[in-house]
């Protein structure tokens, strides 16, 4: 079992969800230091060097089988893991994995840091 710190289409009310369904929902969280992109429809998180640019996103104790799913997904479509600290909305700060991607040419910045 591992925190899993998501901020695209496996948050709540988005497409891929339902393969977090069996781990324990954690609470929202700000990933700082982070940039988030989108490629289209297609979210995906870069490293920056401001302490202010941060990501919103929601925390998961993902078992082991929904982490291996989640692994296939997001490692077979070009994204790699980074262990970050994250900060849940209580304060506490806790160690997740994180999906990156390299940048994309047609990419566009989301401004506010949130994948809606």
């Amino acid at each position: 079992m591992g925190n899993v710190f998501v901020y695209g289409t496996l948050k709540k009310g988005f497409g891929l969800n339902g393969y977090l369904n069996s781990s324990k929902y954690l609470g929202k969280a700000k990933l700082p230091r982070a940039l988030l992109f989108s490629f289209g429809s297609v979210p995906y998180v870069n490293d920056s060097s401001n302490k202010d640019d941060i990501v919103l996103g929601e925390v998961y104790m993902a078992d082991s089988y929904a982490e291996a799913q989640i692994d296939f997904i997001e490692l077979s479509a070009g994204y790699y893991v980074l262990y970050r600290e994250v900060e849940l909305e209580d304060g506490e700060k806790i160690f997740c994995k994180v999906y990156f991607r390299g940048p994309s040419e047609h990419s566009v910045l989301v401004e506010d840091g949130e994948f809606k």
